[in-house]
């Protein structure tokens, strides 16, 4: 994975609802450094999946850019495991984000996606998903920059949550103790 000046980048996808599909634009294109592979970017629809080890794309997709595969690789599917087609390309993702040379795997995809991102592009970076009031986001970042903990995070929350609630209770039994003390002077004041 490439990033012009080793500067940081990163894009967010959001969706109206909660999706169970994790999505986003890409534009394949051929790879810049090599001159004898040249066909028409395009840019399709692809899906994220963490499960997947190598990103592929359609072999309508090849089919259509007339690609040349470079080599084959063994593939396991939910259909059974195929030898496929590689291809060398480029992938450019939201944001500028740009992966050069990458070999993607041609393989059978839905209907609505020509391109799959597998682990050999999301473990370059930092990838995170939210569906925070009930509308699904998904935030990719590379190079990675820190590691996120959400149990960290939560317990530090707990913490803060509990010395709040431990000053406030702190404050009612000064507060109980003052106004103890006062009904205490009175009831001596009378007695007196």
């Amino acid at each position: 994975m490439k990033s012009p000046s080793n500067q940081q980048f990163a894009f967010t996808t959001t969706f109206n609802g909660i999706s169970n599909k994790i999505l986003s634009l890409l534009v394949v294109s051929p790879p810049k450094d090599i001159p004898d592979i040249q066909f028409e970017k395009k840019a399709v629809k692809a899906i994220w999946d963490t499960g997947a080890t190598h990103t592929c794309i359609s072999t309508k997709l090849a089919n259509s850019l007339h690609l040349t595969p470079i080599s084959k690789r063994e593939t396991k599917t939910a259909n059974g495991d195929r030898l496929a087609d590689v291809y060398l390309v480029d992938l450019l993702l939201p944001n500028n984000v740009q992966v050069n040379n990458i070999q993607v795997t041609g393989v059978e995809l839905l209907d609505e996606v020509d391109a799959l991102v597998g682990m050999d592009i999301i473990s370059n970076g930092d990838f995170a998903i939210s569906n925070f009031e009930g509308r699904t986001a998904f935030s990719f970042r590379t190079p990675s920059v820190s590691k996120t903990d959400f149990v960290k995070k939560i317990e530090k929350k707990n913490i803060e949550k509990q010395n709040r609630m431990s000053k406030q209770d702190k404050r009612m039994k000064r507060k109980q103790a003052g106004i103890s003390r006062k009904k205490n002077r009175k009831k001596n004041k009378r007695n007196k």
